[in-house]
């Protein structure tokens, strides 16, 4: 039951829809049970509960221990989807100084939405920054801000990751 994590790494990747639509299966299977329950149809009723029981599988969270110790510094790292620039720049402002964010990382962000959220208070925290990205409205631009310096590394080769 833990391995669903990691069954999206298999192909078609349908893991994120179940998951996405998980509360909403058992909702209708809850339902679908008392209707099942008032007409006595004792199989409805079983099956109903194996899909229950297969939704919260899928929507259970793992719990898995960080790797540091909680007194070693950490890392504050947000993703937001920029809408193709179309996103509300004091929203992520607001977010990224309430969460205290280290790196932001902005798929589909547009050159004057970056310029408009370095202005803000939030923006000054970030000293670093990826290359440029598109001067239009397009999907293709992805930007990451960063406290830190950051560096390219080369990735590892898939064979000898699996080794």
């Amino acid at each position: 039951m833990a391995v669903t994590p990691w069954i999206d790494r298999i192909e078609p990747t349908w893991l994120p829809v179940v998951q996405a639509f998980g509360r909403g299966w058992i909702a209708i299977a809850v339902v679908a049970i008392i209707v099942s329950v008032l007409a006595k149809a004792w199989l409805a009723v079983a099956a109903n509960a194996v899909a229950i029981a297969a939704a919260l599988v899928t929507i259970v969270s793992v719990s898995n221990s960080p790797a540091c110790d909680p007194s070693q510094d950490s890392l504050a790292v947000m993703t937001i989807n920029a809408y193709y620039g179309q996103a509300d720049v004091d929203q992520i402002a607001a977010a990224v100084q309430r969460h205290d964010i280290d790196v932001l990382v902005i798929p589909e962000v547009t050159e004057m939405m970056i310029a408009d959220l370095m202005k803000t208070k939030a923006g000054e925290r970030f000293k670093y920054r990826s290359g440029p990205t598109v001067e239009t409205w397009d999907s293709s631009g992805t930007v990451i801000l960063s406290r830190y310096r950051a560096e390219r590394v080369a990735a590892p080769d898939n064979e000898k990751a699996e080794t």
